[in-house]
C-alpha cells in the first residue's frame, strides 16, 4: 500500500499515512519496512583518523515491485573524509506501488581545518524512492570541528523528483541547525505544534509547508544575521533575539498564513532588524488579516 517513512514520508496511500522520525544531526535509527519490504539499516562510524571511501557506504532500502521501505541512517564522525565513493540512505523504489522515504545522513569532521572538499557531496544522497507515489527526501547534515553540535547546514534534496514531504514531526529530534537548504523538488514541512530553529540561512529553492502552529524560529546571537531566500508561506515566524538581523531576498514575497502567527520581539535597547538583501530594494511579508501579530521593538 504505502511506502515507509524515516527522514521523508513514504509515498502515501491516503488511508495509510506515515510519520517521520529520528535525529536530524546524529541519526542512528534504522529505516522502516514498507508493506512488502524492509527498510535500510544503520551505520555509525567513529574514526579518529581519515575515512577514505572509494566504494559505497549504504543504508538504502532495497528496490522492488511493491510498497518499499525507507532509507536508514549513516552517521560518520571522522577526523577527515576523502574519496569519490557513494554514501547513501535512499528510500526503496517500487515498480508497481509507492516508494519509501529517504533516510538520514550526518557527516562530521573533527580535525581542525578539515572540511568536505575531499568528498563528492553529489554522491551523498538520502533521496526518496520512486513509484506510483514518490517518497519524500531524507536529510543530510554536515558539521566541521569549528561548529557546535547544532551549527551545521541541513540539506533537503530529492534529486529533482517531486514526492512526499520531509516532515518535522513529534518523533523528529534535534531540529535546530545553522542553515537550511531545500532544493531539487524536495518539500520541507513543519508539523503541527512543532518547530525548526535556524540561526543562519533559510533557503527555499523547492517547497515548504507548515501545519497549524508549526514554527520557523530564527535564533542565534544578538549580532547574528539570518537570510531568507525564496518565497514561503509560514504558519508561525518567530524571532525574539534583540539585535538580530533577518534579511529577505530583494523582490521576494513571503507570507503568514490565515490563523498563523508573527512574533518579532526586540528590546528597548536593541531592535530586531528586518532588511532586504539589497539596500534600497523592496521585499514583502504579507500577513493574513486573521493571523495573530505580536510585534515590538522592530526596525524595518
Amino acid at each position: 500500500h504505502c511506502g515507509a517513512a524515516h527522514g521523508g514520508k513514504g509515498g502515501d496511500a491516503p488511508a495509510y499515512p506515515t510519520i517521520t522520525y529520528g535525529s536530524v544531526i546524529h541519526p542512528v535509527a534504522i529505516g522502516s519496512g514498507g508493506c512488502h519490504a524492509p527498510g535500510g539499516g544503520a551505520i555509525l562510524l567513529a574514526v579518529a583518523g581519515m575515512v577514505s571511501n572509494n566504494g559505497s557506504i549504504s543504508a538504502s532500502a532495497p528496490d522492488g515491485q511493491y510498497a518499499r521501505g525507507s532509507g536508514g541512517s549513516v552517521c560518520i564522525l571522522a577526523g577527515s573524509l576523502a574519496g569519490a565513493g557513494a554514501i547513501r540512505a535512499n528510500g526503496g523504489s517500487a515498480t508497481s506501488t509507492r516508494g519509501g522515504g529517504g533516510g538520514r545522513i550526518a557527516l562530521v569532521v573533527t580535525n581542525a581545518g578539515a572540511d568536505f572538499s575531499g568528498v563528492i557531496l553529489t554522491n551523498v544522497t538520502a533521496y526518496g524512492g520512486t513509484g506510483s507515489a514518490n517518497g519524500g527526501a531524507g536529510t543530510l547534515y554536515l558539521r566541521t570541528a569549528s561548529q557546535g553540535p547544532n551549527e551545521g547546514p541541513l540539506i533537503v534534496d530529492n534529486n529533482g523528483i517531486a514526492g512526499a514531504m520531509t516532515m518535522i514531526s513529534p518523533l523528529v529530534t534535534d531540529a535546530s541547525v545553522q542553515d537550511v537548504w531545500i532544493q531539487r523538488s524536495a518539500t520541507l514541512a513543519i508539523g503541527s505544534n512543532q518547530s525548526l530553529t535556524v540561526s543562519g540561512v533559510f533557503s527555499n529553492g523547492a517547497g515548504f509547508a507548515a501545519e497549524d502552529n508549526g514554527a520557523l524560529v530564527f535564533a542565534g546571537s544578538g549580532v547574528s544575521t539570518s537570510t531568507v531566500y525564496g518565497n514561503s508561506t509560514f504558519a508561525m515566524l518567530t524571532c525574539t533575539t534583540p539585535g538580530k538581523t533577518v534579511r529577505f531576498t530583494a523582490g521576494s514575497s513571503n507570507a503568514i498564513q490565515a490563523l498563523g502567527r508573527l512574533m518579532l520581539t526586540g528590546s528597548a535597547a536593541s531592535n530586531v532588524l528586518l532588511r532586504s538583501t539589497t539596500d534600497g530594494a523592496s521585499w514583502r511579508l504579507n500577513v493574513s488579516a486573521s493571523a495573530n501579530q505580536s510585534v515590538s521593538f522592530v526596525d524595518v
